[in-house]
């Protein structure tokens, strides 16, 4: 099964029993042909009893995506399993507030900020040093004493990115 939980896909699957079977390959697309690897989870390998398997996309994309399972033996033989159809409606969305602003502004994603994933770039496309301060469920940035233009705000999580047009005055 493929479940939508807020912002995650929960995935779960069982095997009756197991005859060489190495890993399982989460997989995921958003047109049912191209598909990526999520996640390797280790097999049981052989048994004969019911084993449950689980698994969760921190990142899934935006809207319907689709999901497998690559199950491979210790042969290097696979089979997949029918597709899984899933909506995410609660995006990602990066938000910049205030902005305009004097040099400093909160920015929210939705998920954990990391600080080395946060860039701030003047229009020659410079990196601006920034510094965060972590909130609860937010970061506030200081950008210092920079001169007031137009910036430009990314923020990424894996293959998530986002950038936004700040103003300092």
């Amino acid at each position: 099964s493929a479940i939508a939980e807020q912002t995650e896909v929960k995935l779960k699957w069982s095997t009756a029993s197991e005859l060489n079977n190495n890993y399982f390959t989460v997989q995921r697309s958003q047109d049912v042909e191209k598909w990526q690897d999520v996640v390797e989870i280790s097999a049981a390998g052989n048994s004969n009893e019911r084993i449950d398997y689980e698994s969760t996309d921190v990142l899934p994309f935006s809207g319907v995506s689709y999901y497998r399972l690559k199950q491979t033996d210790f042969d290097c033989k696979y089979t997949y399993t029918g597709v899984r159809r899933v909506e995410v409606t609660q995006a990602y969305q990066l938000k910049v507030s205030p902005n305009p602003s004097s040099g400093a502004f909160r920015i929210t994603t939705g998920f954990e900020i990391l600080p080395e994933n946060v860039r701030l770039i003047n229009t020659l496309g410079e990196n601006i040093p920034i510094k965060l301060q972590m909130d609860s469920s937010s970061v506030i940035v200081e950008s210092g004493s920079i001169s007031p233009g137009i910036y430009i705000l990314q923020v990424n999580r894996g293959y998530w990115r986002q950038s936004v047009r700040v103003v300092v005055e």
